[in-house]
């Protein structure tokens, strides 16, 4: 469940989250301002790798799975739904209609790099409260427009650290073991093992794990990728 409120969150940016060695929280540390960096409104692709290639005039549904369009409109960022597992075919009618896409307000606070804060709320049994974390994605400005609109992006994960070390076979280990057994064993400053992942002790420690982890995001199998503006409607 945990895994799945990750992919949901960040589903507007493709990332292909693993649940384990990145940095949440349980509360924002960061409030939105008015001079806040902003996206520029309108219609997005993020490409999982380098070798994406894509038409971007052809109709949404038929883009290839490597490139994943979203949509800004104000801070809010929309995105087509997941394909349902037992109907994984894309609906080209809910692709064409942003009002049928998933919503995300996130909070983007300048630093070098930017962070994104955005919430993610846990899938839970109906008669239990559903809690809700924070998740961290760094951002490297690559282009922006003459209003300062931010037109094109480096993104990447905000990570625990590097990634721990494979466990070794055969090895028995308790459930709180495995509970945290994808999570860095080196730590960067400022943050702490969690339930999930790792927690950071404030704002500046996820500005500091924002930039470190750009050189552990290869390692931790989640390289950066890039995402562009495209057009001001789908």
């Amino acid at each position: 469940m945990i895994r799945s409120a990750i992919r949901a969150a960040v589903a507007v940016l493709a990332l292909p989250l693993a649940a384990c060695n990145v940095v949440v929280s349980q509360h924002p540390w960061f409030t939105a301002g008015a001079d806040d960096p902003r996206l520029a409104p309108g219609l997005w692709v993020a490409l999982q790798n380098d070798a994406c290639t894509f038409d971007a005039t052809r109709p949404l549904a038929s883009w290839p799975e490597c490139a994943k369009p979203f949509f800004v409109r104000g801070r809010e960022l929309l995105s087509p739904p997941e394909p349902d597992k037992e109907q994984p075919a894309r609906d080209a009618a809910v692709f064409a209609d942003p009002a049928r896409w998933q919503s995300s307000t996130p909070v983007i606070v300048a630093g070098n790099p930017m962070v994104m804060e955005l919430r993610a709320d846990v899938v839970q049994p109906a008669s239990e409260p559903a809690p809700k974390f924070y998740l961290y994605l760094a951002l490297q400005p690559l282009a922006q427009a003459a209003d300062g609109t931010l037109q094109a992006l480096r993104i990447w994960p905000v990570f625990c650290g590097p990634p721990p070390p494979p466990s070794r076979q055969g090895e028995t280990q308790t459930l709180d073991q495995l509970g945290s057994s994808g999570v860095s064993k080196r730590l960067f400053p400022g943050l702490k093992r969690a339930k999930v992942g790792c927690e950071a002790s404030g704002a500046d420690a996820i500005r500091k794990a924002a930039a470190l982890s750009e050189g552990v995001a290869a390692a931790n199998e989640m390289p950066p990728f890039k995402a562009r503006w495209l057009r001001p409607a789908i």
